[in-house]
């Protein structure tokens, strides 16, 4: 695990020349990005679009909409009927007015707006659009243009999230198993044509394949590169299958160098690892067939449970059924070591009611590392990858269960189960970089004079110009916030210095007064980020002020809230003396 020291009272910090680093990913807990360059920019992808279930009842394709821009707009509304005043009271708004930002992977355009066919309509000429919600392409071929920071990619992970533990559905990697061997894919961005493909060293305990007899004879089986169906890297022969092991060497000693392997053009950019099938002492093949007899893992639910072996399509399956009950089974696995990672392949079907409840026991730490549902309605083999944990931990527990919650049943066929090693770091490690990327650390910066955090959804930054602070020389200096990534957050740079009240209304409502820092970054794949010009803080003291918007619908509500009250209490007759 990786952890960064950071002032517990403030979460923000200044760096400068931070890498791209892609692609996002939404589940991971190994983050081989972070562990090389420190902090990084995320590449933004393409977001999926979604449907509403008002917008457009045809099916059409929309933009995903922001509900910060929404709600922007919405205050927008709000605060122009009282405008006037609010100008006689000295507190001219910044102009320009809030303009909405909806992160996609569009061309990047000056300005938000629309375009209907083949002509750009200004988006403050609709400020009601703004509250229905996204554009659609469909009877009007009205689509919404977007800004977003979109920076080539400096460096790509093509197996960055081998992660397993949330639904089979929500997989981020690619796997496919064959007779001697497993096939991990992934697509490579045209953009990085040019760069080089840096393929890791290949240590000892990816490799190697121990005798289930005997541990003192082994064989290596390498991994296979290739791109576009080109083979880019090929294992070193085999020789003789079996050897005697060697005096004792450290097992993360390389015994393939590290390659770099340029890439002056990329026709596909389908990039494909073939990993030989280890088998061995560190493996294991079972059969839910003639398993032990029906068990209920619920003491509670004491319903019918049944066990039976069928057979369909030359496949040999268990069914589990269960009735108000809970059937499981288990499958002990005491000698793998936990140093090293495995892919554990399940064959499985759901005929009715739930699906199989899937669970990893660790022995060493008597928790589970991965617990999920098989997939409804599948029919298939499902992937699990297990990282590595503990260096001298040994033990897993493979667990079933069968649930079925009242009488509505619950039957479940279970196959063949495989657990092998794969070569984890070897394929997280992999990389496509570009010419002017190198090792070297990003420079975080000490100007930030003070930051203010009187509420969770509330930072004021206050950035130096002294000559004392070392001010950074780059162009490409971001403002990081240590919360969760949210479209809700948002940075304004505000002008007043004054400790006025007039000045700390304009600071309370940055939105209004503030000028908004629209190049928005995610940073790590879970901050949130502003990449600051030079000009925000080389020329004079200045202050950046992060809100959490939505938050001021919940002030809003208050505020409401209050005036309902007051008004009932004013139109309550009194009792006459």
């Amino acid at each position: 695990m990786l952890f960064r020291e950071t002032k517990p009272d403030n979460f923000v910090f200044l760096a400068s020349d931070l890498p791209q680093v892609g692609p996002e990913y939404k589940w991971n807990n190994y983050d081989k990005g972070y562990e090389e360059y420190g902090n990084y920019i995320t590449q933004a992808e393409s977001e999926t679009t979604k449907k509403s279930a008002f917008a457009d009842l045809g099916g059409s394709t929309q933009v995903e909409s922001d509900l910060a821009s929404h709600l922007e707009a919405i205050l927008t509304l709000l605060i122009r009927f009282v405008n006037r005043s609010v100008e006689v009271a000295g507190f001219a708004p910044a102009e320009p007015w809030m303009r909405s930002q909806v992160p996609h992977s569009s061309t990047p355009t000056p300005n938000s707006a629309y375009q209907k066919k083949g002509e750009l309509v200004n988006e403050n000429d609709s400020l009601l659009s703004k509250l229905i919600g996204p554009a659609y392409a469909k009877d009007n071929d009205i689509t919404q243009l977007t800004t977003y920071n979109l920076q080539p990619t400096t460096i790509f992970y093509p197996f960055r999230s081998l992660f397993s533990g949330r639904k089979q559905e929500e997989l981020e990697f690619n796997v496919k198993d064959y007779a001697d061997y497993f096939s991990f894919t992934a697509k490579i961005p045209q953009d990085l044509t040019g760069g080089k493909l840096i393929i890791p060293a290949i240590t000892q305990e990816d490799v190697r394949e121990f005798n289930s007899q005997d541990l003192s004879i082994y064989t290596d089986r390498y991994p296979e590169v290739l791109l576009d169906g080109e083979i880019i890297q090929t294992p070193p022969p085999r020789g003789n299958p079996w050897i005697p092991a060697a005096p004792e060497v450290s097992s993360t000693q390389p015994v393939i160098p590290e390659a770099s392997i340029s890439l002056p053009y990329i026709k596909k950019g389908n990039l494909e690892i073939k990993v030989p099938k280890i088998n061995g002492y560190y493996s294991s093949q079972l059969s839910a067939l003639n398993n032990q007899s029906p068990k209920s893992c619920d003491q509670f639910n004491t319903g019918d449970i049944s066990n039976e072996n069928i057979n369909e399509n030359g496949k040999d399956y268990l069914r589990l059924t269960s009735l108000g009950s809970s059937n499981c089974l288990d499958f002990d696995l005491p000698n793998l070591t936990q140093k090293i990672s495995y892919l554990v392949s399940v064959e499985n079907r759901n005929i009715e009611g739930k699906s199989l409840l899937f669970s990893v026991i660790n022995k060493n730490s008597q928790r589970s590392d991965i617990e999920t549902y098989l997939p409804k309605g599948f029919s298939g083999t499902s992937y699990f990858i297990l990282p590595p944990m503990e260096e001298f931990g040994r033990g897993y527990n493979l667990h079933f269960d069968n649930i079925s919650i009242g009488r509505v049943k619950t039957v479940n066929d279970l196959g063949k189960i495989t657990v092998n090693p794969i070569p984890y770091r070897f394929l997280t490690g992999m990389k496509i970089v570009n010419n002017q990327i190198t090792n070297n650390r990003e420079q975080i910066t000490d100007n930030i004079d003070e930051v203010v955090h009187p509420n969770p959804s509330y930072y004021q930054i206050s950035l130096s110009n002294s000559p004392e602070v070392s001010l950074p020389q780059s162009n490409n200096t971001t403002l990081i916030l240590s919360q969760a990534y949210d479209k809700g957050w948002k940075a304004y740079e505000m002008s007043c210095q004054l400790p006025v009240i007039s000045c700390q209304i304009k600071k309370s409502f940055p939105f209004l007064f503030g000028k908004e820092i629209k190049d928005r970054v995610m940073v790590n794949n879970w901050e949130n980020g502003w990449n600051l010009q030079p000009t925000t803080y080389n020329l004079q003291p200045t202050t950046i002020i992060i809100i959490y918007l939505p938050q001021y619908l919940e002030y809003l509500g208050f505020g409401l809230l209050g005036i309902a009250l007051f008004t009932i209490l004013r139109r309550t007759p009194r009792s006459s003396a």
